[in-house]
């Protein structure tokens, strides 16, 4: 795959903004660097308009803008990174648990309501749990329906202001 090619622009006034911007830019990022990886960085940029070259040393010695603290805030050491992808990852297993506990619950639902001659007897506890909890929520769920269409049947008329 081929680079981006540049050209050198023509007009003096555009360069120039050009440099100053690409300038700003490269000393922002040796100053991220610098800060974040706790290392000591510099800079050389050359201007053929300048006499001299402008050199950048950082961290600045005078001013450290971040202390150690806050440097390390948000850093992990690997073994408390492998403990917070294993808790999420265990999150997210007890999430798929439960879905695949009612979708199973959800079926067994159906097969027993299209065939009336199954007993209820094999099923395990488990089993008998989640289809109480998926009997619960379903009638929870008729109720609201009820109560829905009831109040659009007899819409409640404002009360008279009687005076």
């Amino acid at each position: 795959m081929a680079g981006k090619i540049f050209n050198r622009r023509t007009n003096d006034y555009a360069r120039k903004v050009s440099f100053n911007k690409r300038k700003k830019c490269l000393v922002k990022k040796l100053t991220e660097i610098t800060t974040l990886c706790d290392v000591e960085g510099c800079a050389v940029i050359y201007n053929p308009g300048e006499d001299e070259p402008e050199s950048k040393v950082f961290p600045a010695n005078d001013i450290s803008k971040f202390t150690e603290a806050d440097r390390t805030k948000k850093m992990l050491s690997q073994e408390s990174y492998v403990m917070e992808r294993i808790d999420k990852a265990g999150d997210q297993l007890q999430k798929l648990q439960a879905q695949n506990r009612e979708r199973k619950a959800s079926d067994l639902w159906f097969e027993y309501l299209v065939d009336s001659t199954k007993s209820l007897v094999d099923l395990s506890d488990w089993d008998l749990h989640d289809l109480d909890k998926l009997n619960a929520r379903n009638i929870r769920q008729i109720d609201q329906y009820i109560e829905d269409v009831r109040a659009r049947e007899n819409p409640r008329l404002p009360v008279p202001d009687v005076m």
